[in-house]
């Protein structure tokens, strides 16, 4: 979630604006929201008095707030996703740095969020979590399949099962949450050099260099 959660934010439309531009409207308010902080107070009352609508207005098209953060969780992934297939057409190791440094960030922030939430409040996210957990799972090491056969010579050696070892990478990055490295580091500059030195022995590098991690 957090400033994952989507692109540049859109001006609040007006009072004419059609049902689709009032739902963009309402996913780029609650992204806002996300952008601020307020995760774990999250409500329909907020995001309707960020987008300047009525909570009626906001209803009407998101009957509750877990449609609200589970269609942006839908569209913040498509963009994930797009940008990783682009990046996979391409090669070398700094491809491979700005892919995983995507990655890495966006899920990041999602353990943020999600660490910020309680039991009350969890409801109205479950189905966004979901998604970003399907997608780190099942989807997210087909980006890394294609990037590896475009990138036979990155692999540990070439006889390796390239799918398999897009699992593997994919899921080495699930450990890079938030709650899992502030146990263990508490700075943000610790967090970054434990992952960089990690996720680059994976392949045999000293430091992977995550510049925007």
């Amino acid at each position: 979630m957090s400033s994952t959660l989507l692109t540049d934010q859109k001006p609040i439309a007006d009072e004419y604006m059609s049902n689709d531009q009032t739902a963009t409207c309402i996913l780029d308010a609650t992204y806002a929201l996300f952008f601020e902080g307020k995760v774990s107070d999250l409500c329909i009352t907020e995001i309707a008095k960020k987008a300047q609508l009525s909570q009626k207005e906001v209803t009407i098209i998101y009957p509750t707030l877990n449609d609200i953060t589970k269609t942006l969780s839908e569209r913040s992934i498509a963009k994930l996703k797009k940008e990783g297939l682009a990046l996979a057409q391409n090669t070398g190791i700094n491809v491979l740095r700005q892919l995983i440094s995507n990655d890495l960030l966006f899920f990041y922030r999602v353990e943020v969020d999600r660490n910020q939430l309680t039991p009350e409040t969890l409801e109205g996210h479950t189905s966004a979590l979901e998604n970003f957990d399907r997608y780190f799972n099942s989807e997210m090491p087909l980006v890394y399949a294609t990037f590896f056969k475009n990138n036979k010579d990155l692999l540990p050696h070439f006889e390796i099962d390239i799918e398999f070892y897009a699992y593997f990478v994919s899921h080495s990055l699930k450990f890079f949450n938030f709650r899992t490295l502030q146990t263990f580091e508490s700075t943000s500059e610790g967090r970054k050099l434990v992952t960089e030195q990690i996720i680059g022995s994976l392949f045999d590098r000293e430091s992977m260099g995550l510049n925007q991690f």
